[in-house]
């Protein structure tokens, strides 16, 4: 392919994105109030809780079950009696039972008089749970209707869903396409309440930035690019990954290097999965305890989300065969059947760490001292980390 035409394609999407920040200013779009709260990524404090108070009949909204109504017929349900429909977010369905597959807590839970009910997990940046959808479809089996939503309509798991089929036993949904126009419709029904009606624009307008949808204008713009140019285009798009997979192993190599400088006395560091891989780690091992039954790892520097954990870059406890984590809780909380002791890194610069942000990335590859902040705020915190379970790890180690 001529680079030159994929210089051209770049820069043409360059200018519509420009076009449509400029849209954003002039209409005022900037300030946002989840985005000033840093309330955008967390499932049920922002977004569970959010859609449930409009999906809720008896809600502050004052509008009954028209939201409701308009939602249903949007994911084409026609289960729900709305007469006696009521909604709850961490609805309860007993604890969770890995072997039977029952149990749980759904995000955002339906249900009417009659006995009929609507369950829907919402991923953001979280992972899928063990039999997470199992779980769920066997919750009251014969009148419940499970969805799972995602910013673009992702596909669960096999860990959570099994044997199970999306469009068959579950449905999948999305932020981009289903809640986008449930909430435009809803905010046509709120016109005469400013104060809902703006804040459901300015939630339509986080959920577009989550999931880096355009206006229509632009999106039109953008496809006759692409198809004007589809050849330069599907190899622009087939390298992507490979892209962001080469610049987050850039990332992780210089965590590595610092890590080794600081550290190099007492841990042994190495690297785990590559980047292309669903998971990609850091290991830290503690000299003279080098195997692997316990053991300190950084992940995931993948370019792919986490299926367990979501997005972002988490530290913790692991041990490569699941054997000992059952055995020590002088760790705290168990995470999963590897991992324990999780801590996720702390925000730096009001950026969440985490490389799926497209923001974050261009910022660290165009600006070196924002860069080099980023590698030395990682370290220190697991400096930090490493200096508080140290201890706690070979005292444990000492006794298998």
């Amino acid at each position: 392919m001529d680079l030159h035409q994929h210089k051209v394609v770049l820069r043409s999407i360059r200018q519509i994105l420009k076009h449509q920040k400029e849209k954003e200013l002039l209409k005022d779009e900037k300030f946002n109030v989840f985005s000033i709260l840093k309330m955008e990524t967390r499932e049920n404090a922002t977004h569970s809780a959010f859609l449930a108070a409009l999906l809720d009949p008896s809600g502050t909204h004052f509008k009954g079950s028209v939201f409701l109504e308009l939602f249903l017929k949007c994911i084409n349900n026609n289960t729900i009696d709305v007469a006696t429909a009521k909604v709850k977010t961490e609805h309860h369905i007993g604890f969770r039972d890995i072997t039977d597959k029952t149990g749980g807590r759904i995000d955002i839970y339906i249900w009417d008089k009659k006995g009929n009910c609507l369950s829907i997990e919402n991923k953001i940046n979280a992972g899928d749970q063990l039999a997470q959808i199992e779980r769920y479809c066997n919750h009251n089996k014969l009148k419940n209707e499970v969805y799972y939503l995602t910013l673009k309509g992702d596909e669960p798991t096999e860990g959570s869903k099994g044997e199970l089929k999306s469009g068959i036993h579950f449905f999948n949904i999305s932020y981009s396409s289903i809640i986008v126009k449930w909430l435009t419709l809803c905010s046509k029904e709120a016109a005469d309440s400013p104060i809902l009606r703006e804040t459901i624009k300015q939630y339509i307008i986080l959920i577009k930035k989550l999931t880096h949808t355009m206006d229509d204008k632009e999106e039109d713009e953008l496809f006759d690019i692409i198809l004007q140019n589809y050849e330069a285009s599907l190899y622009l798009a087939a390298n992507v990954k490979k892209a962001i997979a080469e610049f987050n192993n850039k990332i992780r190599q210089s965590i590595y290097d610092s890590l080794t400088n600081h550290l190099s006395e007492k841990y042994s560091i190495s690297f785990g999965n590559g980047t292309e891989a669903t998971y990609s780690q850091i290991w830290i091992r503690i000299k003279g305890y080098q195997g692997d039954k316990l053991l300190f790892g950084i992940q995931n520097f993948s370019v792919n989300v986490d299926p367990f954990f979501g997005k972002g870059i988490i530290i913790g406890v692991f041990t490569m065969n699941g054997k000992y984590l059952p055995e020590y809780e002088m760790f705290g909380k168990k995470d999963s059947n590897y991992w324990s002791a999780v801590k996720r890194f702390t925000e730096y610069d009001n950026y969440e760490i985490d490389l799926q942000n497209p923001e974050l990335l261009n910022k660290l590859y165009n600006k070196n001292d924002f860069y080099n902040g980023f590698v030395n705020h990682i370290v220190k915190e697991t400096i930090d980390y490493l200096a508080i379970y140290t201890p706690n790890v070979i005292s444990f180690l000492n006794k298998v």
